[in-house]
């Protein structure tokens, strides 16, 4: 800066080339010295032989022509000796031309510290002069005014130029949806006085983040801080078990800090049920007085602080789509360039499938058994959130995806929803039509849970607004880089698709002798189609979303969820996996990436299928593999808990139907356990390794009990029979293929199992007798019962009186605990 300012004062008062003249003027530099002022020369230093000779250089072509004219324009007489019009007379001539207009200029250098100068300029100034008045004082940003008439007086200060910030830029994380503590009441000390509603411990507390149709809160809620882990209890026999969120992602961001890599990091919580623009125009409420903190402001302060006068974002889930928001609103206000990077973590940028199914069916909010969160509380409260509606699939996800996002099967139930929408949606009025439902449709939000609601027309139009006029089409100022991290490999939601469904529905209290009230339906459910590509909630064709340009890494969950025991990565904690984390440290505080196993840079090949098993309700559905490692639902100690302990192995249940999905190299065990009197449709699908997903068998209507339970296993691809135990009394009642095709059992008893283990028994002769005969008369009736109804009824008259004596002689000690249940084993199943 001081070589241009002298550079400048030296034109001021030097030769103006255009006019080859002399300017008329005057120029003095003063330097403050205490409360005085000191002269300071402005003189141009002569050149030397080493600026000749650069000129020189530039000029000649043939090296052997330098040497000369440098000494030459150095002495007093360049053209001594020289004929006048020579060619060696006018290639002097021309280069001392080329010197006297290219010559740099040579000031002596200032010194720090504060200077007045003081200027008058002449009558002959040029208009030249005055543009280059107008540049200098602009430059040094200072006030110029007039002393005298054309004397001006300029004041300024030269001082070290603050040195470029060194070191990695602090961070500021924006965590997903559901993932930040919502509380209401007042923020007591001794944490009484005020109630977590979020994660909830109830639906009560579900109920109390309902907000009404415009989007607002009915409670005031506040925010503190992101959910590091679930903390909630063990109630009315169900258990929500623990886990961590952001819990390892924290620990690593302060190691950052520890390890002086970064300054600082800030994790910005906020009230997720508002729209991403809400929150950064708005900010977040952080406790009950109603103070507010904004992202934009918490960006500048970290920038400021910041090793590199810059700050990073690492946003996951909707923490994206908030970042976006956030980046719009630094940009407007001449701030972008404050973000130097911006790592999108499993970022719906174009909405997600799955939202669809949250929204219109509650999919995957039912925790606990719904004791925690019932899908239809859920589903009632989710209805008026503006940033659930964000998630929905945008016009450009519609426009980008080849599955139509929701389809029907041609059966009489979808009829009404065909007629209505056509036979699949994949363009943007039949989908807002659809998510907004017709008169005909039952789309009350008190419906079975099967019955899609209606949406929120008003939130849902904005929500699309936004994403085709704001967040879909963002792309970051040239300062800020973008870095894309997808996960793959988990079966993740691409579509929603209505199916017809046989089921038999019983009244509740339905028992045995009233069965007969229970009647048989045609209903149309909604099951979820799945891709490989994503993580579980995120689908990749959105992750990679971005509209611009940026680097891209794709994770593979299922991969790294095999070589952690007992642990599940997906969309909701794999900022918790290691591989995860080290990415993330080399894009904090460097510029390259090395090698991280299971992490690469372009969209990866899918080679292993999955098998899908999903039943209708009222049924529990888990199994069990070779290691005895369980998924699903199982009772532990007499509690029903929910496990995902099989490698890649994932359970959730969508609109009353339980899907557990267990990689096909994977052999195992799966145990149906009945809930209720009804039906089930048991259905067992593949999805393939080209992304397409095939039924395999389908079990219909199969009926159940409060004491059902069947099983069957896969081995090498190939399913076992199921064999199912419908009173519990551990017998096999029915034996049927994977398609219902009746097995004919061989028995497990007979009656001649049933005489040899009389025959066997340390008893009196009289006593052995007696049971002996009773066995032989069943048997006799046995083999008339073919052709006639008599003796059928008589055999188990028959087996009943030697049950009662079986008893009896328990009772009085002939028989041991022991003799007397392996009879009774054998009689009761006889007598089925």
């Amino acid at each position: 800066i001081s070589q241009k300012l002298m550079s400048w004062l030296s034109q001021i008062r030097g030769l103006d080339h255009y006019s080859n003249r002399f300017i008329s003027h005057q120029a003095i530099l003063f330097k403050h010295v205490a409360e005085s002022y000191e002269y300071v020369s402005i003189e141009q230093l002569p050149p030397t032989e080493e600026d000749y000779r650069l000129l020189a250089n530039q000029f000649f072509t043939d090296p052997n022509d330098i040497d000369d004219a440098v000494q030459r324009i150095m002495s007093d007489d360049p053209w001594a000796g020289l004929e006048y019009g020579s060619a060696a007379f006018t290639k002097i001539d021309n280069f001392d031309r080329f010197v006297r207009i290219n010559l740099p200029t040579k000031l002596p250098p200032l010194n720090l510290g504060t200077y007045t100068l003081v200027f008058k300029l002449g009558e002959l100034f040029p208009t030249w002069h005055q543009t280059l008045l107008k540049k200098f004082t602009q430059f040094f940003v200072l006030v110029a005014y007039a002393a005298s008439p054309g004397t001006y007086k300029i004041t300024f200060t030269l001082k070290n130029p603050t040195p470029s910030p060194a070191g990695a830029s602090s961070v500021l994380f924006l965590p997903g949806i559901q993932a930040s503590r919502l509380y209401v009441g007042e923020d007591g000390p001794d944490g009484s006085a005020f109630e977590r509603v979020w994660e909830p411990g109830n639906n009560s507390d579900v109920r109390a983040l309902a907000m009404n149709q415009l989007g607002e809160s009915i409670q005031k809620l506040y925010s503190t801080d992101i959910l590091k882990a679930i903390t909630t209890d063990l109630l009315f026999g169900y258990q929500y078990e623990s886990g961590s969120v952001y819990q390892g992602f924290s620990n690593f961001m302060d190691e950052q800090v520890n390890d002086e890599t970064i300054r600082e990091w800030y994790p910005f919580a906020y009230d997720w049920r508002y729209d991403v623009f809400d929150i950064v125009k708005n900010g977040n409420v952080i406790n009950q007085a109603g103070v507010r903190q904004y992202p934009a402001t918490i960006a500048q302060e970290l920038a400021q602080r910041s090793k590199s006068g810059k700050v990073t974002i690492i946003a996951h889930s909707n923490g994206g789509l908030l970042a976006k928001a956030l980046m719009i609103e630094l940009e407007k206000i001449g701030k972008g360039s404050l973000v130097d990077k911006i790592v999108f973590l499993g970022t719906p940028q174009m909405g997600t499938p799955k939202a669809l199914g949250v929204i219109l069916h509650g999919y995957d909010q039912e925790q606990g058994g719904g004791v925690f969160i019932k899908d239809t509380t859920a589903r009632t409260v989710l209805n008026n959130f503006p940033g659930a509606y964000a998630l929905l699939p945008s016009i450009r996800y519609l426009s980008q995806t080849d599955t139509p996002v929701v389809s029907f099967d041609n059966s009489a139930s979808t009829a009404l929803y065909r007629s209505a929408y056509g036979s699949s949606i994949s363009s943007l009025e039949p989908y807002q039509n659809f998510l907004n439902g017709t008169v005909a449709e039952n789309r009350s939000l008190s419906g079975k849970i099967y019955q899609p609601v209606g949406a929120n027309s008003s939130l849902l139009a904005k929500a699309l607004s936004n994403h085709a006029n704001l967040l879909d089409s963002w792309i970051a100022p040239s300062s800020t880089k973008i870095i894309s991290i997808i996960g793959t490999g988990i079966p993740t939601m691409k579509a929603l698709r209505y199916e017809d469904v046989l089921e038999t529905i019983c009244p509740a209290g339905t028992t045995f002798s009233t069965l007969a009230l229970c009647a048989l339906e045609r209903l149309p459910r909604p099951f979820a189609q799945m891709t490989y590509f994503g993580d579980k909630t995120v689908t990749g064709l959105s992750a990679k979303g971005y509209a611009g340009t940026g680097d891209k890494y794709f994770v593979d969950l299922k991969q790294i969820s095999r070589l952690v025991p007992n642990e599940v990565f997906n969309h909701a904690n794999f900022t918790e996996t290691t591989y995860v984390q080290s990415l993330l440290a080399n894009l904090i505080s460097t510029t390259t990436v090395p090698t991280i196993p299971f992490i690469i840079n372009q969209e990866p090949v899918v080679i292993e299928p999955y098998i899908v098993q999903q039943i209708a309700s009222p049924v529990h559905l888990s199994s069990i593999d070779s290691s005895g490692r369980v998924s699903g639902y199982t009772q532990q100690n007499g509690t029903w808990v929910l496990k995902e302990d099989i490698p890649g192995s994932q359970y959730f249940e969508f609109a009353g139907v339980k899907y557990l999905l267990i990689p096909s190299d994977t052999d195992f065990k799966t145990t149906l356990s009945g809930q209720e009197f009804g039906g089930y449709t048991y259905k067992i699908s593949k999805l393939k390794n080209d992304d397409t997903q095939i039924t395999l068998s389908q079990l219909v209507n199969a009926s159940t009990s409060p004491t059902m339970t069947a099983t069957l296993e896969m081995t090498n691809g190939q399913f076992s029979t199921i064999k199912t135990d419908y009173n519990g009394d551990a017998l096999i009642d029915s034996e049927v293929t994977v398609n219902g095709v009746v097995v004919t059992p061989q028995p497990l008893y007979s009656y001649q199992k049933l005489i040899n283990t009389i025959q066997t028994l340390s008893i009196k002769k009289s006593q052995k007798d007696a049971l002996l005969f009773l066995a032989r008369e069943a048997e006799k009736f046995d083999v008339k019962s073919a052709t006639s109804p008599l003796a059928g009824r008589l055999e188990k008259v028959t087996l009943r009186v030697l049950e009662t004596t079986i008893q009896l002689y328990l009772k009085s000690r002939v028989l041991t605990p022991v003799q007397a249940e392996e009879l009774l084993k054998i009689v009761k199943f006889l007598s089925q």
